[in-house]
């Protein structure tokens, strides 16, 4: 416990060395330039500070380093050039010492090189390559979220195609090459099956007794929750893809087109996380059902119709857990034909949000959804429906929220939805739209959002 606190007082340490043995040295120079008279033991006295605690933080660096949490490579080049450092200032201490201006002063200069090289390896490790350029690789992965390249989402491999992009995303960043806190790496194969401090229960075990599901399941509050709070997190679906992966007997071989019948919800998981991840905002509240789902005793759909659903491309996730009701994507869906209406119709009462966004969908498509007397969320943003075919959806006595961006209604077209109680939120950006409200109370949210004027935004500056 007490070697665990002077390794992390090495952070503390490493700040005397540099501040005093830089002044040091531009002192050095300020003498020999006339500009200031430098007393030589006021000169020798800071050489001597500052090589005594250049030493303590080399001591404390390597007992820090003992724990595991970095890589050994980056740790031993950033070990030696601050051993490098601590002996040019002790010989500068010596030189000062014995009055040798002319070989102190350039030592001074090689001084602050090394110094510059140390401080440049220890915010590699701290902080992964490129940070002090701003363009780390990890840094702008995590910024953007994982990115998938699939083009078949049948044909995808687990690990490789899914897994993988995610931890590189979310987690590399702190258990990569660079970094490995608790001496743990999730960047390839071999050393996620190595394991860490907390052992080799990553997978090939239940999910209840892997430390990887139970770190990210903690709340974001408690400090081993991963990733850290102020990091991007993993999502929902991404858990649920991460428990699978983690229970399975054989998680890098595993095909998404090989998976037997009981895990065919993978699969749609799988391209909803994908088309998830083609949305610019990392926080899609839109696509977040409410925590309240209808009540019902409806029966959940047959295997049978969510193998259909399957055939089709249709993405079919449950809204909640041990729930009924369905939220439907049609992302991989290039053109909507009536045999996806036929099986949509086979289960209208479960679905409860239903995305139909870019698709060719028309006012006779909407007598279709009519039917869904559950749903609560409606995307129809770039279709083709008018101002007559929105009376259909007049019978959806619980929708919540409706997208309608870049489409041809009109007030007269949206004012057919005023029935509709339970209605909050419409989203209806390009449209003909001119009233901000409903008279039932919903919002209509149209662009064209202005910043308040600043007092700086008036500020003249003066011409000289």
């Amino acid at each position: 416990m007490l070697l665990q606190l002077l390794g992390r007082l090495h952070i503390v340490f490493l700040h005397l060395p540099i501040g005093i043995l830089l002044l040091a040295a531009l002192l050095e120079w300020m003498g020999h330039w006339k500009t200031i008279t430098i007393p030589r033991q006021i000169l020798t006295l800071h050489y001597a500070i500052g090589s005594i605690s250049a030493l303590i933080t080399c001591i404390t660096g390597y007992i820090l380093s003992c724990n595991g949490d970095y890589a050994d490579e980056a740790v031993n080049y950033h070990m030696w050039a601050g051993i490098a450092a601590t002996v040019i200032s002790a010989l500068l201490c010596w030189l000062s010492y014995r009055d040798t201006h002319q070989f102190s002063r350039w030592g001074a200069v090689v001084l602050v090189l090394a110094i510059m090289i140390t401080g440049h390896l220890g915010g590699t490790i701290t902080h992964g390559e490129g940070f002090l350029t701003g363009f780390s690789e990890n840094e702008n992965e995590e910024a953007q979220g994982p990115e998938f390249h699939i083009t078949n989402i049948k044909e995808a491999q687990l690990y490789p195609d899914l897994i993988k992009p995610i931890l590189d995303s979310k987690c590399v960043n702190c258990h990569g090459p660079s970094k490995k806190k608790g001496k743990l790496r999730l960047d390839t194969e071999e050393f996620i099956l190595t394991g860490g401090k907390s052992g080799k229960a990553i997978i090939g075990a239940s999910p209840e007794n892997s430390e990887l599901i139970h770190r990210i399941q903690l709340p974001a509050s408690d400090k081993k929750h991963m990733p850290p709070k102020n990091k991007l997190q993993i999502t929902s679906d991404e858990l649920q893809l991460i428990n699978y992966w983690v229970d399975s007997d054989s998680p890098f071989d595993i095909n998404l087109n090989n998976l037997p019948p009981s895990d065919s919800n993978i699969l749609q998981l799988a391209a909803k996380i994908v088309s998830d991840s083609k949305i610019n905002d990392p926080i899609d509240q839109s696509s977040v059902m409410p925590a309240t789902l209808p009540l019902s005793d409806l029966a959940p759909p047959s295997s049978q119709i969510m193998d259909e659903l399957m055939e089709l491309d249709i993405v079919a996730l449950n809204a909640g857990k041990d729930s009924p009701f369905l939220e439907i994507n049609l992302v991989n869906v290039s053109e909507i034909e009536p045999k996806h209406w036929a099986v949509l119709e086979k289960i209208a009462p479960h679905i409860v949000r239903l995305k139909l966004s870019g698709l060719k969908i028309t006012d006779s498509d909407l007598n279709n959804i009519s039917k869904m007397t559950n749903l609560m969320r409606l995307f129809l943003d770039e279709t083709m429906i008018t101002d007559d075919g929105l009376i259909h959806l007049s019978k959806l006595s619980i929708l919540e929220y409706l997208n309608i961006n870049n489409t041809s209604i009109t007030d007269a077209g949206i004012n057919t939805l005023n029935p509709l109680g339970q209605l909050k939120i419409i989203y209806a950006f390009q449209t003909n739209i001119s009233i901000g409200n409903l008279t039932n109370g919903a919002k209509i949210e149209k662009g064209g959002f202005k910043l308040p004027m600043l007092e700086s935004d008036t500020t003249r500056i003066p011409q000289y």
